[in-house]
């Protein structure tokens, strides 16, 4: 009777479909062969699996309290493709409902395929999704405060998140998660540009920089998955990012883009809707190259190599912040790949402009790596020069930035060159008088730029550098 029951309800449902159902009493236990869900259009499978498994049926507490318990429920290879859309949430506001209260001992997802498309058409596909949740509490008529799950644990073998309006798809391979350990394994995460360097200037007129990153893999440690789900909160004790490579094309954009603004990292951070706290990020073994097209498409490379560092007190939440209002950074790297890099950044987190400020110290390095700096805009380069030790200093906001430099150096001598790059001897020997008036080779300069709204945090911190270099060694 209670199998008949269980057929004639499925029957109802019109876009329910399936191949088999076998139900024991005597067991609890109630089997579902290739069990589908349609859409409204009776084509769109929107749910399919091979095989769901319930056992533990308790009868009683349903027949007397209207509640649903079970001991568990396993679900086996399926495919879910569904939008936002087609999520329709019955009211049940007004007490009516049959069932009171579903409890689930443990409930088990395998090999699942998951395809999500929210409100603004963006596209989330998973593969071989694997999730448990461990005692189960549902209240039908107050799903979001009247949700408990004692444990969650979960894994895929591949992530992509592809957003209709981005530039950019963000992947994840290969994660796993275990509420026991509160650690959160994400291995090969990747952001890929959708389109080539040669179509990016088409599609996006004026946007001039292009990345490409990856990273072996990011540890995520102190995190509960259970409470980060119920209180929208994602708070951690560390994370660690490592052996990741950053490549950023940067050309000049065909447009202005005079309308635009593009937040500084931490006013993306304080603006995030889920609150955030990571008391301390490690990043170890990355890399950062910077692939600049100068005048006539010539192609200049800028490198950091094995960078290392700290970043401690990450946070959006008001209550933390009033603690400690400054983001910290300690990051040491070799600037191409041959001169040892020191950087103390600090952010202000309780500041309206978003103030920062980063101190650099940079070892010795061949100067001709510097040619980068004046190729752009003045017909100079570097014949020779060695530097012995630099240091600078720049404190900055959404206005600007300023700062000073101090370098030492030995041996430089400085060309100018026409539009073939061929030297001229004059103006070279004129710029040799001026240049050469400090004889013991150490120079002051001042660093300052005016902050671009349309371009990011790491472009001013670029221009207030090669603003240093130019003043310090042409002034």
């Amino acid at each position: 009777m209670a199998e008949k029951a269980i057929i004639a309800e499925l029957d109802e449902q019109a876009n329910i479909d399936y191949k088999s159902l076998d139900l024991s009493i005597w067991r609890r236990d109630l089997e579902i062969m290739d069990i589908s869900m349609t859409g409204d259009n009776d084509k769109d499978t929107i749910i399919r699996s091979n095989h769901i498994h319930i056992h533990g049926i308790k009868l009683i507490p349903y027949l007397i309290q209207k509640k649903v318990k079970v001991g568990s429920i396993e679900i086996d290879t399926s495919y879910i493709n569904f939008s936002h859309d087609r999520l329709v949430i019955e009211d049940t506001t007004d007490n009516k409902a049959i069932i009171k209260e579903i409890q689930i001992g443990d409930l088990s997802l395998n090999n699942v395929q998951v395809k999500y498309t929210d409100k603004s058409k963006n596209l989330l596909h998973i593969d071989d999704l694997y999730i448990q949740l461990e005692d189960i509490k549902l209240n039908p008529s107050n799903i979001d405060s009247g949700t408990s799950v004692d444990k969650l644990n979960f894994s895929w073998s591949r992530m992509n998140y592809n957003p209709l309006k981005g530039n950019y798809i963000y992947q994840v391979l290969n994660t796993e998660y275990d509420q026991d350990d509160e650690k959160l394994i994400l291995n090969t995460p990747a952001i890929k540009p959708k389109y080539s360097q040669e179509k990016w200037a088409a599609v996006n007129p004026d946007k001039g920089s292009r990345l490409e990153w990856k990273s072996n893999h990011i540890i995520i440690n102190g995190l509960n998955a259970n409470y980060a789900w119920k209180s929208k909160e994602i708070l951690t004790e560390s994370v660690a990012i490592e052996q990741s490579d950053l490549i950023v094309h940067i050309k000049k954009p065909k447009l202005p883009c005079d309308d635009c603004y593009k937040a500084f990292i931490h006013e993306q951070l304080l603006n995030l809707k889920i609150p955030v706290s990571v008391p301390i990020t490690h990043i170890r073994e990355s890399n950062i190259e910077l692939d600049i097209i100068g005048k006539e498409d010539q192609d200049l490379n800028v490198t950091f190599d094995n960078i290392n560092g700290r970043i401690k007190n990450i946070s959006n939440i008001p209550q933390l912040i009033k603690k400690q209002a400054k983001v910290t950074a300690d990051i040491s790297a070799k600037f191409m790949n041959e001169s040892p890099l020191d950087v103390d950044f600090t952010f202000d987190l309780d500041n309206k402009l978003y103030g920062y400020s980063y101190h650099a110290t940079l070892g010795k390095m061949n100067m001709l790596h510097l040619n980068t700096v004046f190729q752009d805009e003045q017909p100079i380069a570097i014949a020779s020069g060695e530097l012995q030790k630099l240091k600078f200093t720049v404190q900055g906001d959404n206005r600007g930035a300023l700062g000073t430099m101090d370098m030492d150096y030995k041996d430089l001598k400085l060309v100018v060159i026409n539009d073939e790059g061929k030297k001229k001897a004059l103006a070279t020997m004129l710029l040799s008088i001026i240049t050469n008036r400090d004889s013991e080779g150490h120079r002051k300069g001042n660093m300052t730029s005016e902050r671009d709204k349309a371009k990011d945090l790491f472009h001013q911190w670029w221009i207030t550098i090669v603003s240093g270099f130019k003043n310090t060694i042409l002034e």
